[in-house]
């Protein structure tokens, strides 16, 4: 039986995952890139015996990566390791304030209500209608091919939706922030999540406020030899299941087959 081949522009975070399970279903792959490495956003720069992560700071939902080096007849050698943070990160603000972010909700929440007066409750009740839409969602719309979602959501028990119904799809993020927070400075650590994916709480749906979740109720994570060491780990295995990288090689057009007979 013809092997089937793919092609794969780009090699970020998204074309290096991508290559990995359509190697490991026995496709022949290649993927273009344009930059001489591969990263995409996720770079380092090495300079006097330093290392500097650049792009991404933060590590979320770990088992994604460690379910992808165990893909294939040939598991990776999972030297990748990580830690869950103690310390999330830290806010400064100009007033002189700055937030401590800890790894469980609770502490969080208490470190809120001593800087700013917003009362703990408010945090805990919003990490947990997160985690409620989150839980209800995921399977559906961010693990899910979007052709199965209709099939999906039958094998769902309406309790299991119910978090969904309360959504207000055309209220911002920072509305819902506004409606949930009475301290300006607690709505815009809450604002900032839209911009993880390049987005703005003035525009964006609430329904991304679920994204805190997976950093407060999840935990965040980094890795042993930084967040450069992710690629570093998808790219090995990329290769080792028979990927092929082409680099600085930049795509202008994609000609199909009926286009071609046109011509």
């Amino acid at each position: 039986m013809k092997q089937k081949k793919c092609i794969i522009i780009g090699a970020g975070i998204g074309g290096l995952a991508t290559s990995v399970r359509l190697a490991a279903l026995g496709y022949e792959v290649l993927v273009l890139e344009k930059n001489r490495l591969p990263g995409g956003k996720m770079q380092q720069i090495e300079r006097d015996g330093f290392r500097f992560d650049t792009g991404p700071s933060l590590f979320t939902l770990p088992h994604l990566v460690t379910d992808l080096l165990a893909l294939g007849s040939t598991p990776s050698d999972l030297t990748f390791k990580f830690n869950k943070l103690k310390n999330v990160c830290r806010y400064f603000y100009d007033d002189g304030t700055i937030i401590n972010v800890p790894e469980k909700p609770e502490d969080f929440a208490r470190e809120i209500e001593i800087k700013t007066g917003e009362p703990a409750a408010n945090i805990l009740n919003y990490l947990k209608t997160a985690n409620d839409r989150y839980q209800s969602s995921a399977d559906l719309f961010i693990f899910n091919p979007l052709k199965n979602i209709i099939s999906s959501v039958r094998n769902k028990k309406p309790k299991e939706l119910k978090p969904m119904l309360k959504v207000k799809p055309l209220r911002t993020m920072h509305k819902e922030n506004q409606i949930s927070f009475r301290s300006p400075q607690v709505i815009q650590i809450f604002d900032r999540y839209a911009t993880y994916n390049g987005s703005s709480p003035y525009k964006a749906s609430s329904m991304l406020n679920m994204i805190s979740h997976l950093e407060h109720n999840e935990g965040a994570f980094f890795p042993e030899k930084g967040m450069y060491s992710i690629v570093e780990a998808i790219f090995h295995k990329a290769l080792s299941l028979g990927v092929k990288f082409q680099f600085d090689t930049v795509v202008n057009n994609l000609i199909s087959e009926k286009t071609a007979s046109r011509k």
